[in-house]
This record gives C-alpha cells, sequence and structure tokens, in this order.
C-alpha cells in the first residue's frame, strides 16, 4: 500500500567497531516501524552472496569476483527490500551501502 509520504533512506558507513548497530537499534526505537537492514547482505540472495563473501570461497575469489558478487547483492537488496519499504512510506537504515563502500574495500584495498 503506497502512502503519500516518501520514506527516507539513511546508510551508516564506518569501520568496524564504530558503533553502526548501536545507532541503528536507537534509531528503529526512534523511528517505529522502519526496517534496518545491512549489506552486504540484506536479502534471501544478498545474504547467500555474503557467505560466500566472507566465508573460505571469498578468500579464493579474485578481488575482481568480490566486487561484482558485492554489487550483485546490493542490486537485489536494493530492489527487494530497500525500494518496496519505501514505496510504504517506511524510512530504511542501512548498516553500510555496499555501493559506496565496495570502493574502499575492493577497489583501493584490493588493488582491483
Amino acid at each position: 500500500m503506497k502512502t503519500n509520504q516518501k520514506g527516507k533512506f539513511i546508510s551508516l558507513s564506518g569501520g568496524e567497531g564504530a558503533g553502526k548497530s548501536s545507532h541503528l537499534k536507537r534509531l528503529l526505537v526512534e523511528y517505529p516501524g522502519s526496517v534496518i537492514t545491512r549489506e552486504p547482505g540484506g536479502s534471501e540472495m544478498a545474504e547467500l552472496g555474503r557467505s560466500l563473501l566472507l566465508g573460505p570461497h571469498g578468500k579464493v575469489a579474485t578481488p575482481f569476483t568480490q566486487t561484482c558478487l558485492t554489487f550483485a547483492c546490493s542490486g537485489d537488496h536494493l530492489h527487494k527490500v530497500v525500494a518496496p519499504a519505501l514505496a510504504e512510506g517506511r524510512h530504511v537504515f542501512s548498516d553500510r551501502i555496499c555501493t559506496v563502500c565496495s570502493y574502499a574495500y575492493q577497489v583501493y584495498g584490493e588493488g582491483t
């Protein structure tokens, strides 16, 4: 069901242990009914990709393959989770958005 009010999509980025998860929990209390999600992951298909990226197969994949899988997961997540929630007028808060973070991790960090 569409509403006249548009939801907001806000992504928190930062290093491990920076407090992203703690802030997301606070946002959920402040904005009940909002969606909390993460990348890589967030949708069923993207969670499968996440397990590949973070598991033993991710260590043997080339940086290029890691980047492609990350962007594929992000696309699925955005299409299946984020866009529908925004269309319903719900706010979406994400622990990272990979289209931004991937440049830091895969492109620059891994030398892709």
